[in-house]
């Protein structure tokens, strides 16, 4: 059957009304007429003789016609075979096989529907297999890294019959979801459901305090988000409540049973500060940061010139000059370069919801291997890395309330302890219970012509054929134009 990607340029059909109105609209001189006598005749200029009658049909037609063609290529028309009924094939259904049983206990009504139409049940995970409802009640099989769905889903377009129908029924779990949004060529319907709430709680983080103490990062996961709590134990005690600590091989570790132990971080945070008119903001945020999270944090003032005592863990180079070379550390944030512009925008992290107002940036050259923290309201990078330089960040503002309000607002030092000392919640995906909306979960429909496997009905562009009918049919005018012009005007047909 016949479809149009774009039908509104059919609109553009309506121009067949000038050459209508051209047609119709055929003035010619009067008609002189001989008399005997001019004695009661006043000589007057001849009028002209107005008649609306078609003319010249042949050429109004092929003009027409040559109109709706064009209006026709600018809908791009492609032919669509109709999919015999006799030849469809039942749909799928798709399951996670680490959380059938619980998928099938939520959504039964939906899937026994399915199923009783003659859709065919199988796992969504690498192969497609074939299942059935007794399997999935008995598999209690689990994954220990959970799988992104959404990779899953190029594979499930190529193997899946190309005219059935596919309806995914899974969890809405964020750790299901990671990785690029998945692009499709067909139509997925994805129902999810909400598992029952419960918090998970596991040690994010451990380490030795200034005061010889331990202190631990505790994070809490659930389905509206991840907290973080903060406790201190000391040493001398082999358990507290819950928690229990221990050495193994000379380390220090710590464990929530039945979770694995984590060790603890006995090393000291050794940052340096460049001396400079933002400096004492900066100091200022460290502080709040030791004094709240009782990091073992040790913060150094560097001169310009001086040389770094030792080899820092974080060297913050609050300049954009380049940093000299006698400086060693594991991670620098320094100043971008590059031409500073006036703006009007906001500063956005993803965590923060306070307003941050952003009067003064660098312009940053973007490029698809920045891997970037904060932006400006307009999408842009303002705290970035590089892909050839991950452990260099670069900040495109400066820490001075002459450019923002960050260094008066009271979420800066939270915001610079997600850069210095970020949580490791990523690496625990399958203890994280935060939940996604059905909406932002969805794939992206690709429309257009698609590989499918089994697929034998691929549209077909009609676009060369209107073209070629199109030049034969302006030959044909011009054809019919010149003849005309050569031998005279015609009559009225």
């Amino acid at each position: 059957m016949l479809q149009l990607l774009h039908p509104i340029w059919l609109l553009a059909g309506t121009a067949i009304i000038i050459p209508i109105v051209l047609h119709l609209w055929n003035t010619r001189q009067g008609k002189i007429l001989p008399v005997g006598s001019l004695l009661f005749l006043q000589q007057q200029a001849p009028q002209p003789a107005i008649n609306l009658k078609l003319t010249q049909l042949l050429l109004l037609l092929l003009r027409c016609l040559l109109l709706l063609l064009l209006a026709l290529l600018l809908a791009q028309p492609v032919w669509q075979p109709k999919a015999s009924a006799t030849s469809r094939t039942p749909g799928w259904i798709l399951v996670d096989k680490a959380d059938g049983l619980n998928t099938y206990t939520y959504c039964q009504p939906a899937i026994d529907s399915l199923l009783r139409a003659g859709y065919q049940l199988h796992y969504l995970q690498p192969g497609f297999e074939k299942t059935d409802t007794s399997r999935l009640r008995n598999d209690t099989s689990t994954h220990n890294t959970p799988v992104s769905y959404w990779s899953l889903l190029p594979a499930l377009q190529q193997q899946a019959p190309a005219n059935i129908d596919l309806y995914l029924f899974t969890n809405n779990r964020l750790r299901h979801f990671y990785g690029n949004r998945a692009v499709t060529h067909r139509p997925i319907h994805w129902q999810t459901y909400t598992p029952t709430d419960n918090v998970n709680s596991f040690i994010d983080k451990a380490w030795l305090t200034a005061d010889k103490k331990i202190y631990l990062q505790l994070a809490h996961t659930h389905s509206n988000g991840t907290t973080y709590t903060y406790r201190e134990i000391a040493p001398d005690s082999t358990q507290h409540d819950s928690i229990s600590l221990g050495q193994h091989n000379g380390q220090w570790q710590v464990a929530l049973p039945p979770q694995p132990p984590v060790n603890v971080d006995t090393s000291v945070m050794l940052i340096g500060v460049l001396a400079s008119e933002d400096a004492p903001y900066m100091q200022a945020a460290l502080t709040a940061i030791r004094n709240y999270t009782h990091l073992n944090m040790q913060v150094v003032t560097l001169q310009n010139n001086a040389p770094a005592p030792v080899k820092l863990q974080w060297l913050i180079w609050l300049s954009a000059q380049q940093v000299p070379a006698t400086y060693q550390a594991d991670y620098v944030l320094q100043y971008d370069t590059g031409k500073t512009v006036a703006t009007h925008s906001a500063i956005l992290t993803g965590h923060i919801t306070e307003p941050l107002f952003l009067q003064q940036r660098t312009q940053v050259a973007t490029s698809p291997g920045l891997r970037t923290l904060w932006r400006d309201g307009f999408g842009e990078p303002l705290l970035y890395s590089a892909s050839n330089a991950p452990q260099v960040y670069r900040f495109a503002s400066r820490f001075n309330p002459a450019w923002n309000n960050l260094t008066w607002s009271s979420s800066f030092p939270q915001m610079l302890l997600q850069v210095l000392h970020p949580a490791t919640v990523d690496i625990h995906l399958q203890r994280d219970n935060r939940s996604m909306d059905t909406i932002q979960l969805q794939p992206s429909l690709q429309t257009g012509t698609s590989t499918l496997a089994g697929s034998a009905q691929e549209n077909t562009p009609l676009t060369p054929a209107c073209w070629l009918l199109a030049v034969a049919v302006f030959a044909l005018e011009r054809f019919f134009t010149h003849a005309i012009k050569k031998g005279g005007q015609p009559h009225a047909a």
